[in-house]
């Protein structure tokens, strides 16, 4: 009797020892999400619908490379390796949060008369279709992110583009945490976005085409 009360203390003994041991652990640390850009970065003047004099512009597809399809944050730990935060991902689809942040970076910048975003969920016609195909999308912590992408201009309804090119566009993340990372590959967005609302340059509206 004397042994089994001595076991049934030492198991009591035993189990808040781990007990403990968890409590020191603590709780894991909370996931972070990121959006490419806030709301205060772009201000309201800068919103796809707001109206311009420029033409109607539909943004999209734009494709990704499949190493990025992951919620996780993708970073370069070496020139050809990669690596997945365990904490901090993206709050949603980062290829729809890249095709928005860049539309509305167009709209500003070409002062469009409205900007969509493909596929479009609107009855108003675009003049121009921005293709956008995404080679590279990334960075190192405490580095810098780059941003490759080849784009194309195409006036509706012709299938043509009327202007094309390749951005390879470098950003100083100007931070080691995830928060400035994120805030580099936002500007290297709008980086992406200059480039293109340059070849708008003496470009004028159309009547108005039909995307496909």
């Amino acid at each position: 009797m004397r042994r089994a009360t001595r076991w049934i203390q030492c198991l009591g003994l035993l189990a808040l020892a781990v007990h403990g041991l968890a409590g020191c652990a603590g709780a894991p640390p909370a996931t972070r999400y990121y959006t490419l850009e806030a709301a205060s970065e772009m201000g309201s003047s800068t919103a796809p619908d707001v109206a311009g004099s420029g033409p109607v512009i539909l943004v999209g597809p734009v494709s990704f490379p499949a190493y990025l399809d992951h919620p996780q944050i993708v970073t370069r730990s070496g020139a050809n390796a990669l690596q997945l935060a365990e904490f901090d991902q993206w709050a949603g689809s980062l290829q729809a949060d890249f095709a928005s942040a860049l539309a509305r970076h167009l709209g500003r910048l070409v002062k469009a008369q409205n900007v969509l975003v493909f596929p479009k969920r609107s009855p108003v016609n675009a003049d121009y279709q921005v293709t956008v195909d995404v080679s590279r999308f990334d960075g190192r912590l405490g580095g810098a992110v780059d941003l490759e992408a080849s784009w194309a201009v195409i006036p509706l309804p012709a299938k043509e583009p009327v202007r094309a090119g390749r951005s390879v566009i470098r950003a100083d993340a100007g931070g080691s945490d995830y928060g400035a990372l994120v805030a580099a590959l936002g500007r290297a967005v709008a980086g992406l976005g200059r480039e293109i609302a340059s070849a708008f340059a003496g470009v004028p509206p159309g009547p108005g085409g039909n995307a496909q």
